[in-house]
């Protein structure tokens, strides 16, 4: 059966004021890996767990830290880049661009989080690592504007904010993290070989960057 927040919000505070350490550990490690951790954090702060027993909260994170989810959440904690990088890989015969994307930028700095389609992971993934750099600093990139000075030969980037089509194609394990779709996404474009955007008549591949814009 499916608890309810407010069951959980119960079940938690009733193990944590009983001293049932165990107990409330193992139902916060259940919650992080099928609410995410943002839900999973408000439900340990709602029911006072910083004052009844701060322990509590590492040791489910602690619990789950060989899981998928918990590299994600360790990246998004203790990385120098503040978030983690989701490479995907998507099968041949599907005819779809691999992507990468980041987890994290929204949680530790509002920032929207970024993603890129169609480069290779090794070459989009150190793009987000630099303007994750710069975003911790106070840099964040600006919208709608072409970027200099990131690729060789004079190329540019640009970001523009997505729909939701990005988070429920795209950035699910954001959505997980995040605990549902309320953060924002933005798209790292860059020119083909002709120098040439998406939107403009020409570009090639036209299948290897589809606009969520």
């Amino acid at each position: 059966m499916t608890l309810s927040r407010e069951q959980a919000l119960e079940t938690v505070q009733t193990y944590l004021v009983a001293g049932e350490r165990l107990k409330a550990t193992s139902f916060l490690a259940d919650a992080l890996i099928n609410n995410g951790f943002v839900q999973a954090a408000a439900l340990f702060n709602d029911a006072q767990g910083k004052e009844i027993a701060p322990d509590v909260w590492m040791s489910a994170i602690t619990t789950i830290e060989n899981t998928p989810e918990g590299s994600v959440i360790d990246n998004v904690l203790y990385s120098p880049h503040n978030c983690h990088l989701m490479g995907v890989y998507p099968n041949e015969e599907d005819d779809e661009p691999e992507f990468t994307y980041s987890i994290g930028l929204w949680y530790n700095f509002q920032h929207p989080e970024i993603l890129c389609l169609g480069l290779p992971n090794r070459v989009s993934g150190g793009l987000i690592n630099e303007y994750a750099q710069e975003i911790a600093e106070g840099n964040a990139p600006p919208l709608d504007t072409p970027l200099d000075g990131v690729l060789a030969d004079g190329y540019q980037l640009q970001f523009k904010l997505c729909s939701n089509k990005a988070k429920t194609e795209y950035t699910c394990w954001a959505s997980w993290f995040n605990g549902g779709l309320h953060y924002p996404v933005i798209q790292m474009i860059w020119q083909d070989k002709e120098y040439r955007w998406p939107w403009e008549e020409g570009f090639r591949p036209i299948q290897a960057q589809p606009l969520l814009t």
